[in-house]
């Protein structure tokens, strides 16, 4: 009996590590997709490939980093509400290989001036961004 409390113990410990070490490193997560309605707008945007789980913080990260080290960029991306996006063109539940899943990430942004969106284009385009204007969405 007490080498089965023990057992029973030392299951019971590990499963909840497991559990424990799942839910910190976000795991038990699910995506959270937001439908917002928007006026028409522009935005820079580039294309990625693979696990959405796995690669979309670093990639909000990425867009954080390229905007910030842009100052005109920096104050049109606050002016156009500091919103970035993830556009999703497979289902995970339907991709046999996750790693070949693809998305559009970028940022939406408000220029005052030719100029400025010029500037934009030019400067977030030597790192990859392309630009896109919407008219909206319903």
């Amino acid at each position: 009996i007490n080498m089965l409390s023990f057992l029973v113990y030392l299951v019971i410990t590990i499963l909840i590590v497991v559990i424990s070490w799942a839910y910190y490193y976000g795991i038990l997560d699910k995506l959270k997709i937001h439908t917002i309605t928007l006026a028409p707008f522009e935005c820079m945007y580039y294309t990625i490939r693979g696990d959405y789980s796995k690669k979309m913080e670093h990639e909000y990260e990425n867009i954080t980093n390229a905007i910030q080290g842009n100052k005109i960029a920096h104050q049109a991306f606050n002016r156009g509400g500091k919103l970035m996006f993830g556009f999703y063109y497979d289902s995970p539940n339907k991709v046999r290989d996750r790693n070949r899943m693809r998305a559009a990430v970028g940022f939406i942004f408000r220029t005052t001036s030719q100029e400025e969106r010029d500037h934009i284009q030019e400067q977030m385009g030597r790192l990859g961004f392309k630009y896109a204007r919407t008219r909206g969405t319903k």
